[in-house]
């Protein structure tokens, strides 16, 4: 299927609620980050398929964060339809979690794992208590995404550059994902 083909199949399909006219013509989303990038993209392989015998499917998967729900459908695990409303459901949860107090996320690269979680512990410190600074994800060798309240991200950043670090980039997010601040989102 072409493109334009896959997009109009996800639009048909995504559930009510997704997208509300703003009256002039446009849709606008009505969910931040979190949703927006929750739902498995056509292009991503999220397209709707007949189930196929397991000796059809493939044996294995892989997907990182939001990812993850792509392979399972794209895997025949999950059905497009059902992939939608987990997503959406992820997404709601992780915005509502995102709400407590500021949060953020920072890009680094070019620092070896045990260097960056010292920085991490190093910013927690700094920023005081009930501060968070984790590693979210490793992304490539030497790459990673980080984590926490916006204060403690804030100051792992100027610690990441003053060790070297190739790359040390705020996301703009608005959450602080893959941290234990998502806590309320996974219950």
């Amino acid at each position: 299927q072409n493109i334009v083909t896959l997009l109009k199949s996800a639009e048909e399909k995504t559930p009510p609620g997704w997208y509300q006219a703003d009256g002039i013509g446009n849709n606008r989303k009505l969910y931040a980050k979190p949703v927006e990038q929750s739902a498995p993209k056509p292009t991503d392989g999220g397209k709707k398929e007949e189930a196929k015998p397991a000796s059809e499917r493939p044996r294995c998967m892989a997907g990182l964060s939001l990812g993850e729900y792509t392979a399972l459908c794209a895997a025949g695990v999950l059905s497009f339809e059902d992939g939608l409303r987990l997503v959406k459901l992820r997404g709601e949860a992780m915005q509502e979690a995102a709400q407590v107090g500021k949060q953020a996320m920072l890009s680094v690269a070019g620092l070896d794992q045990p260097v960056l979680e010292q920085c991490c512990l190093e910013a927690e410190k700094k920023a005081g208590s009930g501060s968070v600074c984790r590693i979210a994800n490793a992304l490539f060798p030497k790459g990673f995404s980080c984590a926490g309240t916006e204060g403690a991200v804030n100051h792992l950043k100027e610690l990441a550059e003053k060790k070297g670090a190739l790359q040390a980039k705020l996301l703009k997010t608005g959450g602080a994902f893959h941290t234990s601040l998502m806590q309320p989102a996974q219950e």
